[in-house]
């Protein structure tokens, strides 16, 4: 469970530090980093629903 748990802050550190990129891109007009880092974005929100249920379930 502690993993999980660590896990779960893990994803949320990296779901900041990618909405921070994500905004920088835009206002900038990167959109290739954009792209990249939203595709990254939603990968990382995926394994934080993840573990969130995981740990519901414990």
């Amino acid at each position: 469970k502690q993993m999980i748990e660590t896990d779960k802050k893990d994803e949320e550190e990296a779901i900041s530090m990618y909405k921070k990129i994500l905004l920088v891109a835009r206002k900038e007009g990167d959109e290739t980093t954009e792209f990249l880092f939203n595709k990254i974005l939603s990968d990382e929100e995926e394994h934080h629903d993840l573990f969130t249920s995981l740990l519901e379930k414990d």
